[in-house]
């Protein structure tokens, strides 16, 4: 459990491994309408895991809630997270800001607004990283499902249910793929997904 700021940093490591782990903060969805738009460490934990220029991290049935503005995020790194997911949380549930990502069978769900002045994600790719998920679950977020923001990506067996605003959201893209039989984009606002500025981008 965290109260103030990072509950986990790791930073500069060749190889890592965390398993059957819970990484819990303070915020829920009434302690989020009552926080300021970015709050800072010293007002409540705002992060639940930080990945810092790693190259080799795995996540294994890690589960993260309750941070006011990532539950996870991973900065320049080489990340796999297997189960588990990040939820309940306020802001983002997990950036990916360059690197490359692995996901699967992780679930990014109810990540609440708060009072910020933009909607909540699930999950953000951006910077450039390279994003590969299998079976990965965007449900009941106050904004977005994912947001795609340029660099490649593959995705299989997608779920997007009930998200308040598209559950994926692609935009300037270079090489994208939506795929598998178990994909479902449902029951999202305006569509289950939007495609802006983007070239090769397949959806089957």
């Amino acid at each position: 459990d965290a109260s103030l700021g990072v509950a986990l940093r790791l930073e500069s490591l060749t190889a890592a491994t965390l398993s059957d782990i819970t990484l819990t903060g303070p915020v829920t969805s009434e302690v989020a309408a009552s926080l300021p738009p970015m709050p800072d460490a010293t007002v409540t934990a705002t992060h639940g895991l930080v990945v810092l220029d790693s190259s080799s991290v795995t996540l294994e049935r890690v589960n993260i809630r309750g941070f006011a503005r990532f539950g996870a995020l991973a900065i320049g790194s080489t990340l796999s997270w297997v189960g588990g997911g990040a939820s309940d949380t306020l802001g983002v549930g997990f950036m990916a800001e360059g690197g490359a990502v692995t996901l699967r069978d992780t679930e990014f769900c109810r990540v609440f607004s708060g009072l910020r002045p933009y909607p909540a994600y699930g999950v953000v790719f951006t910077g450039g990283a390279s994003s590969t998920t299998d079976g990965v679950v965007l449900c009941e977020n106050e904004g977005y499902g994912m947001l795609q923001n340029g660099g490649i990506a593959a995705h299989v067996d997608l779920v997007g249910t009930s998200n308040r605003e598209p559950a994926v959201w692609v935009q300037q893209s270079t090489d994208f793929a939506l795929s598998g039989t178990g994909t479902m984009l449902a029951d999202n606002a305006l569509a289950g997904i939007v495609v802006v500025d983007s070239t090769n981008v397949r959806v089957s």
